[in-house]
């Protein structure tokens, strides 16, 4: 084995950024040949020849098309290099181009290399992001199931866990396009920026092509947010899970001056060994002496640079205080605002010439060079840029002309999240809410979208109720059985009623097959299901349900069946008590015709697959209490669902909307059409869901009476074909077989 040897940076070369949409400056030239070309530069540069180079490794976010190759291989042949050195490609999302040279630095101390060429390429007008798919952003089941939002929803977040206000993000915004700007004024990047050039060597580009010098947070403030419909499209709701975020997200945060821009670019930086440093005479600008990955929670993602950070210096045997420079990708402000935060560094060393904001950030094409020559003209010593440090010195008094002052103040790591007042309404925490699929292209998602304002306001007599301690159910079919789950799950006890207690035994063991059914298809999964089992208790009959804070009738769809048990469980609770129905077929205004109370009935429609849909409709009757309203959506609240408010209508949207969907598209699978070319049709067609990405594992014997249904459905009036469950859910095989509940 042999000995470990340091890893020299050498040279480091970038073309300038251009910008990455069509009528850029660089849209015309191919990404191999932006790579090629800065192969020849660094050559002219280092007089080193294809033959001392041992590997060329290139981090590439979208390697597909022009792309692909593995195109640093490409590129060095396009060169007509007689000994063209071998390729790698590789894809570490938006650090790629630094994995490169982390790669490249573990050859060279590893002493099996002497001599790696490192880089990155990204042309974003020509090989646009997501070029590439994959299954976390668009397989739907596996988005859903990780929680999937896009980046800004994070940076959102972010914001809103660290307390950075909208004005917070564009002082900081602001400041990257001034810096980068003086950076460029004052010749900063002379040295590492190699002007792209067309085939007769007409200049195409010399300069960052998107930095705005006149940015101020007045301007940005006149932005509006780029992320608040993708929110209310659904993803705020995925982003918020109950006991893992804030019931809230404040939207109207990032907009397009807060994040970075897509550009073009290639860039490149030579590591080599002391031994072959000197051989070839290669004069070293940086030695690389630690570098680390780490991996956060993906749904938030974007709060790694500061754990990267600690990682790759307790590997040095570094403090954060040691470091003279860091330069922290400014994918939104928000992610170097948290930096600072948790890391506690001065913001005068941090991204000191602007960043991505400013000059863009072209994905895998992220390098170190305008680091190192920053380090080279300040005479610092160490640095840090995002995951990657060079030597180990004490570094230099910080900068007196850094503009500190134009930062806005940082709260420290310790900071929390402002605490709501104590008087504030669920309905503000948690707004409407309605279920619906990803958009078409991207696949669907597990979302839940927020309209606020549409859950009725609540009065200032009607106070917030408390999480219920004891839910009762009558019913323990399927239906029942979701609802004892749904509750379960978030820690209610459960009282489980049938006619019976081997009935209601065989409740609790369909709450089981569903814990299974969400641990098969990775949705949100009880961590202990026989201790949420154990809250379930099987009871015979309704006496045992009159302690419990909220009850459901959970019946077949039979009305003089439901009248019945409703207006016993009416006679039995405590007043404060909610009373629903399950419901979506039968009226509320005529279930509650037989009660006392009338105004104390609504509809509580969970709708299934529970585990993997976030939606409860609460269903309003003509009667319907504001209180008994207000307490419904307090319970779904609990449940951490979203809420919409129906009015009384037969069918509701699960049972009208999703039923129709699902079983057309069952139909056509049973007349033969591949599955997946109806879920492809159906996304292309510009529909909001694939329909059969709805079917829970549990219901397919459902599905497949759906299609038998649908073959032999008789037609209506109207000729079209009429489906028997269309009306709504309808009784089902436990629920056929229900009779009266009798004390």
């Amino acid at each position: 084995m042999p000995p470990v040897a340091d890893a020299l940076l050498c040279e480091a070369i970038r073309t300038p950024r251009g910008r990455g949409r069509a009528g850029g400056a660089l849209a015309t030239v191919k990404p191999v040949r932006l790579l090629a070309d800065l192969m020849q530069a660094l050559h002219r540069r280092t007089g080193l020849g294809p033959a001392a180079i041992e590997d060329v490794v290139i981090g590439c976010v979208s390697p597909v098309g022009e792309q692909d190759g593995p195109i640093g291989r490409t590129a060095a042949l396009l060169n007509d290099w007689d000994s063209a050195p071998p390729g790698l490609q590789i894809d570490r999302f938006c650090a790629s181009g630094l994995e490169a040279i982390h790669l490249a630095a573990q050859k060279v101390r590893s002493g099996w290399e002497e001599v790696v060429l490192a880089g990155g390429v990204e042309t974003m007008s020509r090989v646009p992001i997501f070029s590439n798919g994959g299954a976390w952003q668009f397989d739907p089941r596996t988005s859903a199931a990780l929680d999937y939002v896009p980046q800004g929803i994070s940076a959102d977040l972010i914001a809103t866990l660290g307390g950075f206000s909208r004005a917070d993000l564009d002082r900081y915004a602001a400041r990257s396009h001034r810096l980068a700007a003086q950076a460029w004024d004052e010749g900063r990047f002379a040295r590492s920026v190699v002007p792209v050039t067309d085939a007769l060597g007409s200049v195409l580009l010399a300069r960052d092509e998107a930095i705005r010098a006149g940015t101020t947070p007045e301007s940005l403030a006149a932005l509006a947010p780029v992320f608040a419909e993708a929110g209310r499209s659904g993803f705020d709701a995925v982003a918020l899970r109950p006991l893992r975020r804030p019931r809230r997200r404040d939207r109207a945060q990032a907009h397009r001056g807060h994040f970075l821009g897509h550009r073009r670019r290639s860039g490149l930086a030579l590591v080599a060994s002391p031994r072959a440093a000197a051989a070839h005479g290669l004069t070293p600008w940086a030695r690389i002496i630690s570098v680390a990955t780490i991996a956060c929670e993906p749904t938030i993602m974007l709060t790694g640079p500061a754990l990267a950070a600690r990682k790759a210096l307790a590997r040095a045997g570094l403090p954060l205080g040691a470091i003279g420079l860091f330069e922290v990708n400014e994918t939104f402000a928000s992610v170097v605002l948290h930096f600072l935060a948790e890391t506690g560094v001065d913001p005068d060393r941090v991204n000191v010439n602007g960043a991505a904001i400013a000059m863009g950030h072209p994905l895998g094409a992220t390098l170190v060079g305008t680091l190192v020559d920053e380090m080279d003209r300040r005479g610092s010593a160490t640095t840090w840029r995002r995951s990657a440090s060079a030597p180990a010195w004490p570094p230099p008094p910080s900068s007196s002309g850094s503009p500190r002052d134009a930062l806005p103040a940082v709260p420290p790591a310790s900071r929390r999240p402002p605490r709501r007042d104590a008087g504030q309404s669920r309905e503000s925490r948690q707004p409407h809410e309605r279920a619906v699929q990803g958009r078409a292209g991207r696949g669907p998602h597990r979302h839940r979208v927020r309209r606020p304002g549409r859950t009725p306001a609540r009065s200032a007599d009607i106070p917030v109720a408390a999480p219920p301690r004891v839910t009762a159910i009558a019913g323990a079919g399927t239906m029942g059985a979701a609802i004892a789950y749904a509750f379960a799950l978030k820690g209610a006890s459960v009282l489980l009623a049938d006619v019976d207690r081997t009935a209601a035994e065989q409740g609790v063991a369909a709450v089981a097959e569903i814990g299974a059914s969400a641990v098969r298809r990775g949705a949100p999964a009880p961590g202990d299901l026989p201790a949420l089992l154990g809250r379930i208790a099987p009871v015979d009959g309704l006496d045992p349900l009159a302690p419990a804070d909220i009850a459901v009738e959970a019946m077949g769809e039979a009305a003089a069946l439901k009248r019945d048990v409703l207006g016993r469980l009416e006679a039995m609770l405590r007043p404060e008590a909610l009373l629903a129905t399950s419901t979506a077929a039968l009226s509320i205004d005529g279930l509650a015709d037989g009660l006392a109370a009338p105004s104390r009935l609504v509809g509580l429609h969970i709708a299934s697959p529970v585990e993997l849909w976030g939606i409860v409709e609460i269903v309003r009757g003509r009667r319907s209490a504001a209180a008994a309203l207000a307490r419904a959506h307090d319970d779904a609240g609990f449940l951490g669902k979203g809420a919409i408010q129906v009015r009384d209508r037969h069918g509701f949207f699960a049972g009208r909307v999703l039923r129709a969907f699902v079983n057309e598209a069952a139909a056509m699978v049973g007349e033969g059409v591949a599955p997946a070319l109806v879920e492809n049709a159906a996304l292309q067609a510009g529909y909001l869901a694939a329909p059969l990405a709805l079917i829970d594992d549990a219901s397919l014997s459902l599905a497949a009476e759906g299609i038998a249904g649908a073959r032999g459905a008789t037609r209506g009036p109207s000729g079209r074909r009429r489906d028997p469950g269309a009306a709504g859910r309808g009784p089902g095989r436990t629920a056929r077989r229900r009779r009266l509940l009798r004390p």
